[in-house]
């Protein structure tokens, strides 16, 4: 009996864990299959839209060469459309904008703008457009806040077009006819693309406004006489005299001692009298 048992458990085990084993690759098999009905779903749809953007896209191109067959050339270019379609936002470049001193006097200027527009993952794209900026000195009364406002057209905007090492965009150059008295400046910058939509920037940025307190000359009195409180008395002020003219006061008692008279001094010796080393 126990023999019977011994050979029966191990049977009944295994075909317990083959019936569990079964039941499992049913379940395996059965999400499977609904995950690849559910992938041939995505890529019949991803295939269908596909069609649909080339239908739209040939669409557009039949409508662009109409309109240039006509003598009206259309808006915006085919290239130009797929970059249109993607920017989101524009930025002022922190680093690479700010005052510039080309004239060499004290103070800046010009200001150099880098403005970058870019997509949704901050990527760097070429937009095409026009850009307008209006420079402020919050400093000053609000009727006077704006000292500058700088129009470029598209074509402008293209050729300003600049890529670099620290930074690539849209490189301006604004001069300041009506230098700020401030150290900051708010810049306002506004993108129009072609499509009709507007982006805008805004930021403060360091410049180095006209210094005319070093240009002043000596401030100390040479030729005009000094300021009198009354006619008949004197100035109040002493006139000014060079500190390398002024002689030291010599106390009572230091004097400078003068050698007898007669006795030969340095000062009025000749070459023949001049003592020589023998």
């Amino acid at each position: 009996m126990n023999l019977l048992k011994r050979t029966w458990m191990p049977l009944l085990l295994a075909i317990t864990l083959a019936g569990c084993a079964t039941g499992d690759v049913e379940v395996l098999e059965s999400q499977l299959r609904d995950q690849e009905d559910a992938i041939s779903q995505l890529q019949h749809q991803l295939a269908s839209a596909n069609a649909n953007m080339r239908a739209a896209q040939a669409e557009t191109d039949t409508l662009r060469t109409q309109l240039a067959q006509q003598g009206q050339p259309p808006a915006i270019l085919a290239e130009q459309a797929q970059v249109l379609f993607r920017v989101e936002r524009i930025e002022l470049h922190k680093y690479m904008t700010g005052g510039l001193d080309k004239d060499g006097l004290p103070g800046d200027d010009a200001i150099t703008v880098l403005l970058i527009p870019q997509d949704q993952d901050g990527e760097l794209l070429k937009v095409p457009g026009g850009i307008h900026i209006d420079l402020f000195d919050m400093t000053q009364p609000q009727d006077r806040q704006k000292i500058g406002t700088y129009d470029f057209s598209p074509a402008e905007v293209q050729q300003a077009w600049h890529s670099g090492f620290f930074g690539s965009g849209i490189m301006l150059e604004l001069p300041l006819h009506n230098p700020p008295q401030s150290s900051k400046v708010t810049l306002h910058a506004e993108l129009a693309t072609a499509d009709g939509r507007e982006f805008h920037a805004t930021g403060q940025f360091r410049v180095t406004p006209p210094d005319t307190a070093n240009i002043a000359a000596d401030p100390r009195p040479t030729t005009e006489s000094s300021p009198q409180m009354f006619p008949d008395q004197g100035p109040l002020v002493p006139g000014y005299v060079d500190e390398d003219e002024q002689q030291p006061v010599i106390p009572s008692g230091f004097e400078e001692q003068q050698p007898p008279a007669g006795v030969p001094t340095s000062n009025n010796w000749t070459e023949q009298t001049r003592p020589t080393w023998r």
